[in-house]
């Protein structure tokens, strides 16, 4: 049986995804220039996204495990680890949302 073509074209979206907020979060100097900057605005969308492909990603990754289910093809090992990758994503997302929430409550107080 030939694998499902969804779950590797997910899974590698996923990945990038993931490698892209750990460059892009992880690897940024912490000072940023002025928003002027061409490359200030270019990490402001490079910012988005990983954010972007990881909801398209992990709606593939759903949709394709359902129906590698209904079809038994082989690929469940990569949709899973889609949604997984997706999820994680997310997540570092909403982590971040959060400390920005609480550091505008901080800064306004």
């Amino acid at each position: 049986m030939v694998k499902n073509k969804l779950a590797v074209w997910s899974f590698w979206f996923s990945l990038i995804a993931f490698l892209l907020v750990v460059v892009i979060y992880f690897m940024m100097p912490p000072s940023f220039p002025p928003m002027e900057s061409s490359i200030s605005i270019i990490f402001t969308f490079l910012s988005w996204l990983p954010l972007l492909i990881s909801v398209v990603t992990l709606v593939l990754g759903i949709v394709t495990l359902r129906k590698i289910k209904k079809k038994k093809q082989k690929g469940k090992g990569l949709a899973i680890a889609t949604i997984i990758l997706s999820a994680i994503v997310i997540l570092w997302f909403i982590y971040l949302f959060y400390i920005l929430y609480e550091l505008a409550k901080i800064n306004f107080d």
